[in-house]
Parts: structure tokens; C-alpha cells; sequence
């Protein structure tokens, strides 16, 4: 297997991480990806004219909810690989011309069909929440780290085996550009695909090794040491801006282990995990804290970030022993949810996404590998930015950050509405005097 093959195989393990368990940077979408490939493969246009038309496609789907969306991200690389696979690889001008056709048409059925893969690979992982709350409940508390190492390196499984699946249908060997010619038709393809599924074998050999293994390794908690130190209004403890970007950085994987059961908990609780170290400094009652936040939790993956800062606040009070227990933790975790979910569906999947999308496709249409870079940045400077900063907001507000967000927007508005007001008071003036003018001149004429 050449480079080219190989590197359109590893594009498709890192599309289906990004599509929903790490990031959601917008990397897996079919204009990205097929981006990539053109460049890689030295054949642009045609993956472009492959990813433009999915993307379209892909605008359209949008992850809200339980909802299992149709799998673009692979899909994307599928439709454009094998549309550059014609190209280099068919003898016939025919095959050729229709490469891109054939391209979007394959690309379309596999995501339609990747769907059936996710709600699988979903369904194992509510074995995997119950599993790790029961571990928690016994006080192993690292078994919340090895779940989610067993999700990233399963789906990142899937996605080459799945593409290396089709590398291998297609037949892999040297790719020859059209200066350097096309082989007959049907020419050292028996090799190739034998030499292809020993390949494959082995690699997922080594994947069930490493997924095994990831399950059985501990938690390295290095930095998550409890720091007591004095702070604002007499408080003991206080998260350091190291433990919030930590916790920003595991709001990644948020979606790393998502099941139907508790959709989004056991990445709730991963991401909580650094403040927990921080103001329980018992392994048995964080272990048991961890396990009651592994319950039903779903909201907004980029909004999620201010709701751990929020519940990390509530958290810091309760082990201090203040008026906050369990009951009223999870009435916020629940408020919040489904308020960050309203308004994080409407701003990022509803509108920045559509919009950075069209931004990317006026500019791909040109032939432009610009096209996906400016959807990525479009994206991400909001979507990262928010994740980022997202946590330290909500810690600092506490629950009434939406009240917080609220007052501005009204007061923002209001100052808006007192400009507006004014310019029109002061537009009907200007229109009341060149009426009156205009009179006084009409009675100067006629007399």
C-alpha cells in the first residue's frame, strides 16, 4: 500500500473522530475533506467538484438531540477518494469524465449507511456508562479515563477499517497520473487486493490491541493535585485558571462515549473530573461524586463549556459546606441543559454552521483550496473561542450567567432602541421643517 492510499485511510479514522467524539471542528466535513485528499492525491478539481455537491448535502443535517445524523464524514472521504481512484486508476475516458458522479453518488449511500454504524457503535457505549458507574460506585475512579480512551480508539478503529475496507474493493498499488499513463484494465489487481487484506488483518490486530489496552491503563493525574490556598471572600479553595483550561480541554471529548442511556453524562463527568481533584481530596467521595454526575446530561457540545463552569462553582461550594447539595446540583445541571441547548442549536448549528459553510463553497467553487480553510476558521473562531473561554465564564457567574447574558442583550437593545429613537425624532424634524419651507416658498410664488 502506497502513501496515497495510506493517507486517505488515516483521513478516515480523523474524520470519524471529529464528526462526533472529539472536537466537532468542523474537519470531517466533506469540503475539508475532500480539500485534503485533492491536494494530497495532486488531483483538486475533481475532489472539489465531489465535496462541494456533499456538502451541500451535509449542510442540511444537522446533529440536534438523540437525533442520529447521516455520516457525511465519511461519506465526504469515500465520494472524493474514490472519484480520484477512477481518475488515476481507469483505462476508459467514459469512467473518467463520470468519476465525480460516481463520487457523490457513493458518497451519499455510504453516509446513508454510516448512520446504522453510529447507532451501534451508541448502543455499546450504554454498556460502557453502566459499567463505568458501577466502577465508580466501588470507589475506581479511573475507570471514567479508560472508558473514554476505549471510545476514541474504537471509533477511530471503525473509521480506517472502514476505509480500508474500501481502499481495498477499489484495488490499492502505485498511483499513475494521466502524464505518466493509465495500466490496462484488470492488471495486477489480484496482488494488490491480496497483499491489502493481509494489511488490513493486521491492522485490526493491532486496533483490538490497542483498544484492550486503553481500557486497562489508569489515569495519569499528574496536575489534578488539591492546591488550598486563601481566596476571595474568605473561601479555602478556588480553581486556578490551569484547572479550567484543563476542564476546557477535556470538554473535547464530551461526546467521546454519547449513548441513547445518558447521552452525553460520562462525558460530563470526565470533563468535571480536574475540579473534583481540585476540592475533594478523598478518592472515595470524588469517586462517588464522579458517579452521580454520570447520570442523563445533553446539551449544546460548544455551550457545554459554561455549564461545567457553572456546576464546577456549585461543586466548590459544597465541599466547602456550603447551602448546596446534590438535589440542587442537579436542577441547575438540568436547567442549564436544556436552556444552552436552545440557544446553542439555534446560534452554532442553525447559523454559524450554514453560514461558514457557504462562506467555504463560494470560494471552493473557484477551485480554491481556500474554500475549506475559511470554513474552518469561520467556524472555529467562534466555536473554539466559546469552548475556551466558556468555562471560566460560567465559573465566575455561577447560575445566573444566563441571567447575566440576558440583562446585556436587553441592555444592549435598549441603548439600540434609544439611538434609533432619537435619529427618527430627529429625521421627522428635518421632514416638518422642508414641508413647512416648501409651503412658505409656494405662497411666496403665487403671490
Amino acid at each position: 500500500m502506497n502513501a496515497v492510499y495510506l493517507g486517505t485511510i488515516l483521513l478516515g479514522g480523523v474524520a470519524a473522530l471529529d464528526a462526533t467524539p472529539v472536537g466537532q471542528t468542523l474537519l470531517s466535513q466533506p469540503l475539508v475533506t475532500a480539500t485534503i485528499l485533492g491536494l494530497w492525491w495532486g488531483d483538486l478539481p475533481t475532489a472539489l467538484e465531489v465535496g462541494i455537491v456533499l456538502q451541500i448535502l451535509a449542510v442540511s443535517t444537522q446533529p440536534v438531540g438523540a437525533r442520529t445524523p447521516e455520516d457525511y464524514a465519511t461519506g465526504g472521504v469515500v465520494g472524493a477518494a474514490l472519484a480520484l481512484a477512477l481518475v488515476t486508476r481507469q483505462p476508459f475516458l467514459l469512467i473518467r469524465e463520470a468519476s465525480a458522479l460516481v463520487g457523490v453518488l457513493a458518497g451519499l449511500v455510504v453516509a446513508m449507511a454510516g448512520a446504522a454504524l453510529t447507532r451501534w457503535l451508541r448502543r455499546r457505549n450504554e454498556g460502557c456508562g453502566r459499567w463505568c458507574e458501577a466502577e465508580l460506585r466501588e470507589g475506581r475512579e479511573e475507570a471514567l479515563g479508560a472508558a473514554h480512551r476505549a471510545g476514541v480508539v474504537l471509533a477511530f478503529a471503525l473509521g480506517v477499517k472502514l476505509h480500508g475496507h474500501l481502499v481495498s474493493v477499489w484495488g490499492c498499488g502505485d498511483s499513475r497520473s494521466r502524464a505518466d499513463g493509465i495500466a490496462p484494465a484488470g492488471e495486477g489487481l489480484e496482488p494488490r487486493a491480496s497483499a491489502v487484506a493481509g494489511a488490513r488483518s493486521g491492522a485490526d490486530a493491532q486496533c483490538l490491541r490497542a483498544a484492550s489496552a486503553a481500557a486497562r491503563r489508569p489515569v495519569r493525574r499528574g496536575a489534578g493535585v488539591r492546591v488550598d490556598r486563601p481566596d476571595r471572600g474568605g473561601s479555602l479553595m478556588s480553581l486556578s485558571a490551569s484547572v479550567l483550561r484543563r476542564m476546557a480541554v477535556r470538554a473535547s471529548l464530551l461526546q467521546a462515549t454519547w449513548n441513547y442511556e445518558r447521552q452525553q453524562g460520562l462525558g460530563w463527568a470526565w470533563s468535571l473530573m480536574p475540579a473534583l481533584d481540585h476540592v475533594l481530596p478523598d478518592r472515595a467521595d470524588r469517586a462517588a461524586r464522579l458517579a452521580e454526575h454520570t447520570a442523563y446530561f445533553n446539551t449544546q457540545p460548544t455551550l457545554a463549556s459554561v455549564a461545567l463552569g457553572v456546576v464546577a462553582g456549585l461543586e466548590e461550594q459544597r465541599a466547602q459546606g456550603g447551602a448546596v447539595d446534590a438535589d440542587q446540583v442537579a436542577r441547575v445541571k438540568g436547567v442549564l441543559g436544556s436552556a444552552l441547548a436552545a440557544l446553542g442549536d439555534r446560534l452554532f448549528w442553525f447559523t454559524l454552521r450554514p453560514f461558514a459553510a457557504c462562506v467555504g463553497l463560494l470560494l471552493a467553487v473557484r477551485g480554491s483550496w481556500v474554500g475549506a480553510l475559511a470554513m474552518w476558521l469561520v467556524y472555529n473562531l467562534v466555536h473554539l473561542g466559546m469552548r475556551w473561554r466558556g468555562v471560566g465564564w460560567g465559573y465566575r457567574s455561577g447560575p445566573a450567567v444566563l441571567a447575566e447574558a440576558c440583562a446585556q442583550r436587553s441592555s444592549a437593545s435598549s441603548i439600540g432602541s434609544r439611538r434609533w429613537a432619537r435619529s427618527s425624532w430627529a429625521c421627522s424634524q428635518r421632514c416638518c421643517w422642508c414641508q413647512t419651507a416648501s409651503r412658505a416658498r409656494s405662497r411666496s410664488r403665487s403671490c
